[in-house]
Formats: structure tokens, C-alpha cells, sequence
């Protein structure tokens, strides 16, 4: 789209309280890129690795199997403010993740041996980055909460709540209608949930005869509204 800014940078999560002289330097190796919906991002291109920051939209990302060299599982999803490839900059060994653009994305495009050499001079870049991650084991923890729901019913019941709570970032038990920020696709949720996409359709078609939800399906996917949040919250403690 255009070279970043130092502007573009400092308002994130991953820059916060960073020196301006170093939000230039970064800026300089930097670039506001978009995607398309359904796409994969690479990281790494023409051997240089680069990380990146979500502007706008929503990823999933899946991690090789133990058991096929050719199948993925999915791991999560990944929103605006989040950075993506910031522990490989680090030079952690990673596994090679697959990420899938769920929405159309703008990233902020970091070269890593770039934002490596800020880190020297700015090491406050690392209790940004340890702030991020508990934010992804919050998330991980939601997940672990569904995987013991007892039902496909509680399953998604309690995905749906936890993705409203994760994507807005604030406590949904002041608000009425809640739409989910972002496209949904079955796949990925039922993936999520460790269930059947049959599963997840029958459960959603059930949600929406009751009228706890309401869904707009597109070939992209499918964007979902909370109409009674607490019904889905009964549905939770029941199972």
C-alpha cells in the first residue's frame, strides 16, 4: 500500500512507550501491505523473514501435525493489534505455521533483522511483547474451557461467547445485541471446538431458530450476532 510511518507504529501495542528515534528507524524497513480474504501469509520471502502487525481483519493460524507431514491443526485466531512472527525475529525455532486471512487484512510488514536491531536499543520492546503473549495464553485458556464442554451444543455456545469477549476486548454483560467482529468460518470453528463442521452447522442452525443468534453467510464465511447473550451463558452452566 505505502511505506509505514513512525505514526503507524507508535499507537500499537507491540511499539508502546517506544523512543520516537527507533519507531523511525523501524519505519524505515517497514510497509503497509493488504491481503485478500482466503490467502496465506508468508513470512518469509526471498530468505528474509518478516513479521508482522494486524491493522485490519482477522487470521487463522494452523501448526503442522505429529502425525502428517501434509496436515495442520488449527491453533487460533489472530486480530487487529496482534503480531505475527515476533518470536521467530527473536530467533525461536518455530515449527512452520500456516496463516489464513479469515477477512481482507492490512498489516503493518516488518523486516526482522530490523526490528532485531531496535530490540538492542530498545529493550522495553520485550515487556510489550510478554504483555502480548499473556494476552494469547488468556485466549488459549478460553480455549481449553470449550474442549471440556460435555456437548457440541455447549461447545459452540461457549466458542461464540469467548470470540465476542476476545475481539471486542471488553465485557459484553452491558450489551444487548453483540456482533462478532470479523467473517467466521465453520471450518475454523469447529477446529476451535475439536468438533464436526456438520456439528457446528446443526448447532448454529438451532441457535438461530431460538433466537439467540443471528448469521449473514457470504462465499467468505459468515458474520454472527449475539441476540441473548445469556441464554448462551444458561447453555454454558447447563453443560
Amino acid at each position: 500500500m505505502r511505506p509505514a510511518k513512525p505514526e503507524d507504529l507508535e499507537h500499537t501495542l507491540l511499539f508502546k512507550d517506544v523512543p520516537p528515534d527507533f519507531l523511525d528507524q523501524i519505519a524505515k524497513h517497514s510497509s503497509l501491505c493488504k491481503l485478500r480474504a482466503n490467502v496465506s501469509l508468508e513470512c518469509v520471502r526471498g530468505e528474509v523473514n518478516y513479521l508482522y502487525l494486524i491493522v485490519k481483519g482477522f487470521v487463522a493460524i494452523w501448526r503442522p501435525s505429529c502425525f502428517g507431514p501434509n496436515e495442520y491443526t488449527f491453533l487460533a485466531w489472530r486480530g487487529p493489534g496482534q503480531p505475527i512472527g515476533e518470536m521467530k525475529a527473536l530467533g525461536a525455532q518455530q515449527l512452520s505455521a500456516r496463516i489464513d486471512t479469515c477477512d481482507p487484512c492490512e498489516f503493518i510488514e516488518i523486516r526482522a533483522d530490523s526490528f532485531y536491531d531496535v530490540l538492542q536499543g530498545a529493550p522495553i520492546i520485550y515487556r510489550n511483547i510478554c504483555n502480548l503473549l499473556l494476552r494469547k495464553m488468556r485466549h488459549q485458556g478460553h480455549r481449553s474451557e470449550v474442549i471440556q464442554m460435555n456437548s457440541a451444543t455447549g461447545m459452540v455456545a461457549q466458542t461464540l461467547l469467548h470470540l465476542a469477549e476476545d475481539r471486542l476486548e471488553s465485557d459484553i454483560s452491558s450489551l444487548t445485541a453483540i456482533p462478532i467482529p470479523g467473517v467466521i468460518l465453520q471450518e475454523q470453528l469447529a477446529a476451535y471446538a475439536g468438533i464436526g463442521r456438520e456439528a457446528v452447522n446443526i448447532e448454529l442452525s438451532e441457535l438461530r431458530k431460538k433466537n439467540i443468534i443471528s448469521s449473514v453467510g457470504s462465499k467468505l464465511g459468515t458474520r454472527i450476532t449475539i441476540l441473548d447473550w445469556r441464554s448462551l451463558e444458561a447453555i454454558v452452566r447447563e453443560d
